[in-house]
Order: structure tokens, then sequence, then C-alpha cells
């Protein structure tokens, strides 16, 4: 077994730099090249590889980033295994290099662990498509043979393995002969090992079972003689009513699933499936259209789901169909339902149009100041004639829009149809965040060995702007601080060192004009020290062999001018803060230690290292001049026995600080009605999203708003819990409070004169779990045949209670308009 990764990994640190004849700049051009299908990339974590850059810009010994450092793409296990985090994020993350780019930097810069090397295959991203992608997550698969079917093997293997590689690799793993005659089953249906069909392409993923079965030597097959059945556990129920069916999950489409489940449960759509009517209605010439393939993909699906037979589907062909036409789809990343769900309806749409010649249709380009009832009745008619199906007549409905210009203030107003409607929630200007603190005022101890002072605090919950600044951080910091009186003098927000730190080392010192980004984890602030420049100093323990490993949480240390006794002494004070019996200063101690070393060595020793603190550049000492600038780093060295004896890690551990909480914080919940009314509020373009002012000829940051005029039978609603810009991406968790039964829209309907009440019934809901670019999906829908609620989780179909429907994780709402009596 492997040694267990944890932050106590040790490191090889090198007597000088790497040295080698290759032209690092050019390992970037390589990274930069376009993927191919079959071929291998490797994956580098992100900080490590923005040091590198660093290192190949300004060619600065500091910033040489030492091994590759791939430790934090994987999850800490005290078995040893090598697994990687879930939810990992290219760019964020991670950085994809290919295999010659991975050569040049391994063989220039080694690697820590080389268990941590991250080898993956590039595979195409759709059926008819020559894009590429590289698979991150392989697939584990319950392997078994015929004759021992509850003994499983579980075994990784890539998407792109063939069927065929897969047999030989079983008779591999059982002990069979190579030779023998074979089958393997998946789901209890037999594979074609000899058409070089891959995993994907027989959708096998994730945590699926494949058995395989010998040839006895005596020419027979164990299946002759009793034919077992095997299966997903969740495909061993009874069957439910028609529509109670799950649908498996093919390798993170549980995206698809949920979308697919509210659609299944939308009785006018399911309605006209289940009886045929689509069939007549297939549009194949369409140029806009799929050639009917998604119609009629979605039909066999939707057929076998309400057939009463089955309580769980494997929607393979319909991924494939539907990968076919929309790559985005294709792969096995997870996706967004909702676009899942748009894509799906507009496809939909054009296979099932019953134009089958589209007219021409001439706009009227003058802005006149006719009736809206006249206007919304032509837009329509003119959609009508271009677009006529099922779809239209179910979840179309109609927007009015306006604008008015700021300057001549011409009203422009058009007619627009909507298949759903995408609800902005209220965002959050502010968030909570943790946070280390550490004071620049050495900590101490009285003569009795009691604290008189905290090491490092942990402010939990520091209430920062959202889309602020890192200044605004250190001012929120510096606010607190003064506010619990923790120390005995006020912070200076603008001397504080805002830092990325993880494994013992600064894997990055934030500017204070830099934005906020979404991702905020591992920072420390330290108090910039009153004297002189600041410089980042790292622990490492140096044990008999000579190997070092980082330990403890870096610190700052100022100096005047860099001498090295002045430098001793600040650190032999820092020092002190984490000392297990007295000061370090004591002489009898430290004759002890010299002593025990046996070669008359100080306690510590000081070296000039690179910011990752596996390099050693040149070690320090009070004869030889210290050349330092702003790129410096330093190492405390200390032996093991020193350590041991004077470092007490009990120390490192920061004093929680409880904060007052904020009284700004956001509402708990937000009524849906709120969100509909703040769709409907007139608001100003921005600059970049100006409009053309025909009188003005000129773009115009004109108001803008919208108003429902009218609604669909199926209204569905999707409340836009992600929000992206340059710097920041972000899951909204507000909470929705949306009506079960009686959603009157009659109040937002501008054609409703008299105001009438316009009732909905929820009908589904598709939910959304965990954060941004992960997450789990799952839907809760009303069954048409026995009215009751259901909660479908991929291939999970289970009764629920009407209460458990309105949660924070709703994402997509599903709305039947009621019939008006």
């Amino acid at each position: 077994m492997s040694p267990p990764l944890d932050d106590e990994s040790p490191m090889e640190v090198e007597e000088s730099m790497p040295t080698g004849d290759i032209n690092l700049d050019d390992v970037r051009k390589i990274v930069e090249k376009p993927m191919c299908k079959g071929e291998s990339w490797y994956l580098v974590d992100k900080k490590w590889y923005e040091q590198f850059e660093k290192f190949v810009t300004d060619k600065e010994p500091t910033h040489n980033p030492g091994p590759i450092d791939n430790s934090k793409l994987f999850n800490s296990s005290a078995n040893g295994s090598f697994e990687l985090r879930d939810q990992l994020e290219e760019e964020l993350d991670y950085k994809f290099v290919p295999e010659e780019a991975w050569q040049m930097l391994y063989g220039y810069f080694g690697i820590q662990n080389d268990r941590h090397t991250i080898k993956r295959w590039v595979i195409e991203e759709g059926h008819n498509s020559t894009s590429c992608t590289v698979e991150i997550y392989l697939v584990d698969l319950k392997l078994c043979s015929y004759e021992r079917q509850n003994n499983f093997v579980t075994s990784s293997y890539s998407r792109m393995t063939t069927l065929h590689d897969l047999e030989d690799d079983m008779k591999r793993l059982f002990k069979f002969d190579p030779s023998r005659e074979s089958k393997m089953y998946h789901l209890n249906t037999l594979l074609d090992t000899d058409d070089g069909k891959t995993l994907a392409d027989v959708s096998i993923t994730h945590g699926d079972i494949v058995v395989l079965e010998v040839r006895s030597k005596n020419g027979t097959w164990p299946s002759s003689v009793q034919r077992s059945t095997v299966t997903r556990s969740a495909t061993g129920m009874k069957a439910h009513a028609p529509g109670l069916c799950g649908l498996t999950n093919l390798g993170n489409t549980c995206f698809m699933n949920s979308a697919l489940q509210c659609l299944s449960n939308t009785p006018p759509l399911t309605e006209f499936i289940t009886s045929d009517k689509y069939l007549a209605e297939i549009n194949r010439n369409n140029p806009l259209g799929m050639d009917g393939r998604i119609a009629e993909a979605y039909g066999d699906l939707i057929k076998n789901m309400w057939s009463g037979n089955m309580n769980c589907f494997t929607p393979r062909d319909f991924k494939y169909v539907v990968g076919s036409f929309a790559p985005q789809f294709s792969g096995y990343a997870q996706q967004d339902c909702q676009e899942l769900m748009a894509f799906l309806l507009d496809g939909l749409h054009e296979d099932l149009n019953r134009i089958t010649k589209k007219p021409y249709i001439e706009l009227k380009t003058d802005v006149d100041q006719r009736p809206d009832l006249i206007v919304a009745n032509e837009s329509w008619e003119n959609y009508k004639k271009r677009n006529d199906s099922i779809i239209v007549d179910t979840f179309h409905g109609l927007l009015k829009s306006t604008l008015v210009c700021p300057d001549c203030e011409l009203v422009s107003v058009t007619f627009d149809p909507f298949c759903y409607l995408s609800l902005p929630l209220p965002v959050k200007r502010e968030r909570q965040i943790d946070v280390i603190f550490v004071p620049a005022d050495a900590a101490s101890e009285d003569s009795n060995g009691n604290r008189e002072t905290e090491v490092a605090f942990l402010f939990s919950g520091l209430t920062v702007p959202k889309y602020g600044a890192i200044g605004d951080i250190c001012r929120a910091l510096a606010l607190a601080v003064d506010r619990e009186k923790i120390l005995d003098h006020q912070i200076d927000h603008t001397k504080l060192i805002v830092a990325d730190v993880y494994h013992h080392r600064i894997h990055r010192i934030f500017e204070h004009e830099e934005a906020i980004v979404s991702q905020l984890k591992d920072l420390v602030i330290y108090e910039m020290p009153p004297n002189g420049s600041a410089f980042p100093v790292y622990f490492r323990e140096v044990q008999p062999d000579g190997e070092k490993f980082l330990f403890g949480r870096p610190f700052f240390v100022g100096v005047n001018e860099p001498h090295y006794d002045a430098l001793r002494d600040k650190v032999a004070q820092h020092l002190c803060n984490y000392n297990r019996t007295v000061g370090l200063d004591d002489s009898t101690d430290s004759d002890e230690m010299m002593s025990a070393d046996g070669n008359g060595t100080e306690l510590f020793s000081l070296t000039l290292t690179n910011s990752m603190g596996t390099i050693d550049i040149v070690t320090l000492d009070p004869h030889t001049p210290i050349q330092l600038n702003r790129n410096s780093y330093l190492a405390v060295d200390l032996p093991s026995k020193a350590k041991a004896k004077y470092y007490d890690p009990e120390r490192e551990n920061p004093f929680k600080v409880a904060l007052h909480k904020s009284t700004n914080q956001s509402r708990s919940s937000i009524a849906l009605s709120e969100c509909i009314h703040n769709f409907t509020t007139t608001e100003k373009l921005g600059a970049d999203d100006s409009w053309y002012c025909p009188t003005c000829k000129k773009h115009q940051q004109a108001t803008k708003k919208f108003d429902l005029w009218e609604v669909p039978n199926v209204l569905i609603i999707h409340l836009k819990r992600f929000s992206y810009s340059r710097h920041w991406r972000d899951k909204l968790d507000t909470s929705v409070d949306f009506p079960i039964t009686g959603l009157d829209m009659g109040a937002h309907v501008l054609h409703n004169p008299d105001k009438k009440s316009i009732l909905y019934d929820l009908i589904a809901v598709s939910n959304h779990y965990g954060s941004l670019g992960g997450g789990h999906y799952s839907a809760y829908a009303k069954n048409s045949e026995t009215s009751k609620w259901y909660y479908f989780n991929d291939s999970s179909v289970s009764e629920s209670d009407e209460k458990d429907v309105v949660s924070k994780q709703a994402y997509v709402l599903y709305y039947l308009k009621r019939n008006e009596v």
C-alpha cells in the first residue's frame, strides 16, 4: 500500500535548481494545441501551474514551483487510496496539459508523489461531432463471473474502453484461460464484444454490473443449466402505475432524468404522445428540425415510461439522439436541466411543426402607436403562420416588451412568444467567509507558562461584500477585530496581507485592488510587522536523513535591514509562540539541543527558498551578506528533535471568535409572486446592452419593461439560481415560497382587463442539490393516474408527501392551468 496522502507528505528538496536544455516557454505553446481523440492528457494542479507560469515569465528563483504537487486534487484517505475529489473544475482546480508538455514538466521539475500522476484520455463530445474533451472521472464497474454473481470486483475504466478489452480484463481478473470462449452481460442483455463498441457506446456507466460467462470445459454454458437475472437493485422493484418509471443514470445524466420526469408528468404533452397523435405530425422536411428523430426518440421514451410494464427504463437511445444534435449533452459531464428542457422543447416543436412550408413574413419597421390588442394579435398571427405545434399549443405565451428612449421619449412596443419564464432571484449583496487572522505582535507566555496572547484567531462568518475587492475583506476584518476587542491596538486595514495558504505554504498573496472571486478558501490575513519590509517564512522539519517536511502555518517577519542576526532574532521570537516548555532563548535548553545534535550548530538554520518551500536557493549565515527582494521566501529549518521538544502543534489552532450576526442579513425566503413582479419591473439598460433608437439614430440606454400579455396552458418557471460574471460563479440558495395549488396569475397578466383569476396548479418541480458545476438533480411530480405526488431520483421512484415539494432546492417549476368552468 502507498503511504496515506496527508499534509505531512515528505518533500525531496534539491540542493540546487533543476537544470535542463528544454525551453519552458514551449510548454505553454503545447498546452494551447487542440485535443484529438485518443490522446493522453494530464491534470496539473492549477495553483502549481500558475506558479510555474510566474517562473517562466520572470525566471525568479523564488518562483520556481518545485516538484509538481497534485495533492490538492485528491481526497485525503487514511487507508492509502488515491481518489480524485468530486466536482473538480477546469481552470479553477486544475489545468489540462498534453502528454508532451507533461513529460517536459515532469522531466524538469519532478513530482512529489508518483501516485499524483493523473493521466486521462481524450474522447469525442458528440456522436456527430469532432469536438473533444478529456474525461476526468473514470467509470467504476462491479464485475463478477456467472457462477459467482454475488462476489463483485470493482475496477475503473475509461468510457472509451472497448467491450473486447473489458472482456479480456475480466478473464484476467477471474483467472480464466484467455483462449476460452466467453460472453458478457449488462442489465441482463448479451453484449457483442466483436463490433468495436466502447462502454460509452452501449451506455455502461458508473456503478453498473457486468457479468462474464465462460464456456465450461465440457462445452456447455452455465446459463443453459439455470439462467440468472443480474440487474441493478433499483430495477428489481415491482412494476408501478403508468408513469411511475425511474430512469437509469447513464453517468451524470441526473439533469436529463429530472427534466424528463417533469415533462413526462405534463398531461397535455404526454396524452398527445401516448395516444400516438404525434406520429401523424412528425415533420421530416423542416430545415430547422431534426429529421423527426427527436420526436421519435421522445415518443418511444414516454410510451415505455407510461406502459405500466416497467418500473425503470434506460434512456440510452434518447441520450444518443440528443447528443447527435447537441454535443454539449452527449458527454458525461453534469449539465443544466433547464438547458436540456429548453433544447428538447425547441426540438420537439420543430420536429412536430404542422407548418410544412414556412411563409416569408415582412415585419413592419415603422414605430407607431397602434393599440396593443391589434399589435399583439398581429404578432401572434404572424408567429402561428410559421410555428404551429403541440408545443406552441401547450407551452407558448406572449410577452409585451416596451422600450422608451431617454432623449426623444420614443416608445417602442413589441410582442414576442415565450416558452418559459426565467425569473431572477434577489441577489445577496453580502456573503460570509471564514478567515484566520494572525496579529503582528509576538505572542508570549508569562513566567508560569500561561498564554498571554493567542497566536491566531479564526473569524467564522465574517460578513464581506459579495462583489467587492480584497481590500473590502481587510476593512471588514479590521472592524471586527476592533469590535471584538481581541487586541490592545487598532488594526490599520491597509497594513494587512491577504494570502491563500494550504499545505503549510503560501500559494498566492492578493493585491487589495483584486476582485473577490467566488471560491475563497484557505484565507489567512496577516497584520504586517511594524518595522521594515515583510518577508514570508516557512517552517520545515529536517529529519536525520536530510529530508525536509513543511509544517505549521507560514508567518511574516519584518526587518529594517536584512542582517542575519536581526532575522534570527525575529524568527526566534516567533518560535516562542509555539514553545511547549520555555523560551528558546533559555541557554540551558539551547546548549542541551546543541549537545544532542552533536555538531555545535544553532537550534535552527535559515534558508532562502522558493515560494513552494521545496527548493533551497542558499543557506544563510552570519558571515555572508543577505540579498533579499520582494519575491524572497525564507525557511526555518528545525531538526526533528528540536521540533519535538520545542514546537507544540496545539498552539497552531486558532482561537475562535464568535462574531455578532450582521443586521443586514438577507431574508430567509421570498414569495414567487414577488419574483414575478420583479420580472415585470421597469429597468434601465446597461451601457453594454444599449438599444438603437431609430429616431435618434444612435444607441441609447433606454428603459425596458416586460409584461405578460398571454399566459400558456402549461406555465414553466425557471428560477435563475446560477449567476455568472467575469470574476464570479455562484449558486443562489434563496428559498422561494411557491404555491402548490391556486397560483393566481391574473394580476400579472396585462391582457386581462377585468383582472379575473387565472389559476394554476403545480404538477412538477425539478430540484438541484449542491453547488455550481456539480451537485445532483431530482424531481417531484404529481401522477395524473393516481393524483399523488412522487419523488423521482434517477432509477428510484417513491411516494412523497405534498409538503416536501416546496424546498430551497426547487429550480424549475411546472404549472398546469385549471380548466375554466
